[in-house]
């Protein structure tokens, strides 16, 4: 079977191609530049460069492939670059393609709070473009991801790195809001079964741990589990926010986020895992077990 990931550029899509390559698939990854070619080969799959504007180079990619892996995305979206351009069209154009080159199967990285009655600015763009695949041809299925961690994770690498040089870390508001930290691995190992279960597409799955947490709850466990004290800088939510809609170097309160990630961080959605551990037949890895691989891996 041929597979094709989309955004193996991502911490996500890099993990999945060498799930992929490693299960035994043959595999494609596309590629907007040159860049990341190394990586991809390295993986064991084969590089293929792309142009999102340009149907004949996905059709070309995709040429001969099963089935295709969309994990194309961002978390915020600039004057330059909206969710228009960095996901909605992308999804177009990737749908299209993988019709016109007879994929069969086609999955996407959707968002956990994404459903007919989202407003924020992120889950409305998702939403489009779980409806563009639900009117893929073909066999589509969708997840709604929480908080993916693990090796290569951003945001957990930069709580590491000021864990170990005893910096300040910011609370956004009360830190109370929830997320469901889910292991990249059992991500990767995830997206690979599906590959052999009829019985999963044509279905959409929350993607969420086995454990939820409060913000704060998560930063005072990776603190227990790396053995570091932890030093928490409070930010009045209002004053945030506020910082987030100014440029990077003109924020007064040292708030890290983009005013999409901060909203989709405060959002609190969660979940229960049971139906995806039903259908896909996994025993998530426990929260606690997930921070001490990321600390080994570091």
């Amino acid at each position: 079977m041929k597979i094709a990931v989309a955004g193996v550029s991502g911490f996500v899509g890099s993990r999945v191609l060498r799930e992929l390559s490693s299960c035994g698939f043959e595999v494609v990854g596309l590629l907007r530049s040159q860049s990341g070619i190394h990586n991809v080969v390295t993986a064991g799959a084969r590089a293929a460069l792309v142009d999102y504007s340009s149907q004949e180079t996905l059709e070309q990619a995709l040429a001969g492939c099963d089935a295709l892996f969309h994990l194309v995305g961002t978390s915020s979206q600039t004057l330059d670059s909206p969710f228009s351009s960095s996901m909605i069209q992308p999804t177009r154009a990737l749908v299209a393609a993988a019709e016109k080159a007879g994929v069969k199967m086609l999955a996407y990285n959707s968002g956990l709070g994404t459903n007919k009655g989202s407003t924020q600015s992120y889950f409305l763009a998702k939403a489009e473009c779980e409806r563009i695949i639900q009117g893929f041809m073909g066999k589509n299925l969708i997840f709604r991801p929480s908080y993916i961690i693990g090796k290569g994770d951003e945001f957990s690498g930069l709580v590491l790195e000021r864990l170990t040089k005893g910096e300040e870390i910011p609370v956004y508001g009360s830190g109370r809001y929830r997320i469901q930290p889910i292991s990249v691995d059992d991500v990767a190992s995830i997206y690979a079964k599906s590959l052999s279960l009829n019985s999963v597409w044509n279905r959409t799955f929350d993607l969420v741990g086995p454990e939820v947490v409060t913000f704060s709850e998560f930063l005072k466990t990776y603190a227990e589990v790396a053995g570091k004290p932890l030093k928490l800088k409070p930010i009045n939510l209002e004053f945030a926010l506020q910082d987030s809609m100014r440029p990077v170097n003109e924020r007064r309160y040292g708030t890290e986020l983009s005013t999409d990630e901060l909203d989709v961080l405060i959002s609190d959605f969660i979940s229960s895992p049971s139906e995806l551990v039903a259908a896909f037949g996994v025993r998530l890895t426990p929260f606690r077990d997930v921070l001490k691989m990321i600390l080994r891996n570091n």
